[in-house]
């Protein structure tokens, strides 16, 4: 039930395909009219596609569709849309229902990529595990019965804070985090791609120590807005140095950078594994 905090310490039902792949998720449902950006969406959502299929997983993008698919759907519908988030932001709120109505498992945004394969063995998600924290909720893993305990959580929380517009869902479980200690599981298995910048050029005995063991790095909108500023990507017509032509080809930036991190550093496998 969305309505208790017990939490789901076994194995869940992950997902996967009958290879023994591990199937990763993403949500993209746009609200964009602008074409060029429409094009950049799907652009980057092919290079995601790829690169985890390279690294191993299968990978599925849900949609609306499958967020209506959930029990409660017109419950949280009535919440997200009483409230005073953005188009974007309700959205975001939306991929914890959908995941949770498809069985769970694992899922990430399209602009976060693989760094190395999927581990032998990597067991199903169970308990509810955020790895980023404290940052960006870019790769989340657990059980069905977590996702919607999540969920629930969330969207109570949203209906308490109606009124605020930056009441997000990266905000919000960040709040929940602090409020309920032990609810969720944290780890650092995210390099963060402005981390790459600071850097540069690229040189070995530092960045490969940041992406070291790390399970995916994620272009966020942040990290290409402080590329450009650091003149690690060329600047381009526009305002803020051209910062939406940039973001319409981050799945082009992204895979350009993880080839020269591999150029540097070889393989970036190490020894740790990914247990959720």
């Amino acid at each position: 039930s969305v309505h208790e905090e017990k939490t789901d310490d076994g194995e869940g039902e992950g997902g996967g395909d009958a290879n023994n792949r591990p199937l990763m998720h993403t949500f993209y449902d746009s609200f964009k009219t602008d074409e060029a950006e429409l094009e950049g969406e799907r652009n980057l959502i092919a290079s995601w596609e790829g690169s985890w299929r390279e690294a191993g997983w299968e990978t599925k993008v849900l949609t609306m569709e499958d967020a209506r698919l959930h029990p409660k759907y017109d419950e949280y519908a009535e919440v997200l849309e009483s409230s005073a988030l953005s188009e974007y932001n309700r959205l975001c709120y939306w991929r914890w229902v959908a995941m949770a109505a498809v069985g769970g498992g694992w899922m990430s945004d399209f602009d976060t990529f693989p760094l190395r394969k999927a581990a032998d063995g990597l067991s199903d998600p169970g308990k509810f595990t955020v790895h980023d924290y404290p940052t960006v909720p870019c790769l989340l893993s657990g059980s069905q019965r977590e996702w919607d305990r999540m969920a629930g959580a969330l969207l109570r929380s949203s209906e308490e804070h109606l009124d605020d517009r930056r009441w997000s869902d990266m905000y919000n479980l960040a709040d929940h985090h602090r409020s309920h200690p032990g609810s969720v599981r944290t780890s650092q298995d995210i390099l963060a791609a402005e981390r790459i910048w600071e850097n540069l050029p690229l040189e070995k005995k530092t960045i490969c120590k940041k992406a070291r063991g790390k399970m995916a790095i994620h272009f966020s909108h942040r990290s290409i807005n402080e590329g450009l500023e650091a003149g690690a990507i060329e600047s381009a017509p526009g305002r803020k140095k051209g910062l939406q032509v940039r973001l319409n080809e981050r799945g082009d930036i992204a895979k350009k950078w993880i080839g020269d991190l591999e150029k540097v550093c070889g393989s970036l496998e190490d020894d740790t594994k990914v247990v959720a």
